[in-house]
């Protein structure tokens, strides 16, 4: 029996883990464009792989010295919550916006299906917002980043809107909780 190369029978979705350099015209590329059918297992991997990419990110996080206890008491910020609250949150919305990709990944729309790749784009400038608040230690480099993900998550969320209201929530509740990160950085100062 034929099966297309890079597809595991039976899985709706491939995900491709490159560990050495290879050569990206012989990769699949279907994890970036799930089949439009739904299924728990399609969910179930998606929602797997957000947790797991996000609770790494949170271990070097915290292996960095960046979170914890003296990292916490060392911000002197009253209005931004301890480390763990943050990651914890990051957690819940990177999931939140995965279970969104999911859903207009898998639409029938060609423009829901057109826009999921976009959240790929926030999930990984999401996932990068440790680095440019705690990493550079710049706050000019903080507010525009910080500015670039509410206008994204916001621009995100309209687009959309048009799509799933429910595909839209957890774009809205990134730049909810992005806008209060930037707002108490900058009241803390």
């Amino acid at each position: 029996m034929s099966r297309a190369p890079g597809r595991i029978p039976g899985a709706d979705t491939t995900v491709v883990i490159v560990v050495a350099v290879c050569d990206w015209n012989t990769v699949n590329m279907a994890f970036l464009r799930p089949r439009p059918r739904r299924s728990a297992a399609s969910l179930a991997l998606h929602v797997l792989l957000a947790i797991l990419v996000t609770l790494a990110i949170n271990g070097v996080i915290f292996g960095l010295g960046w979170a914890g206890a003296p990292a916490d008491a060392a911000r002197h910020n009253r209005l931004l919550p301890p480390g763990w609250v943050i990651g914890t949150v990051w957690l819940v919305l990177l999931t939140l916006v995965t279970v969104a990709y999911w859903w207009l990944a898998s639409a029938d729309q060609p423009q829901a299906r057109n826009l999921a790749p976009w959240l790929l784009v926030l999930i990984l400038f999401c996932l990068a917002y440790p680095f440019y608040t705690f990493g550079f230690r710049s706050l000019a480099m903080e507010i525009v980043a910080n500015g670039l993900t509410i206008a994204g998550a916001a621009t995100l969320a309209l687009r959309a809107l048009r799509a799933s209201r429910w595909a839209a929530t957890p774009l809205v509740l990134v730049a909810m909780w992005v806008s209060y990160a930037t707002f108490a950085t900058l009241a803390g100062r």
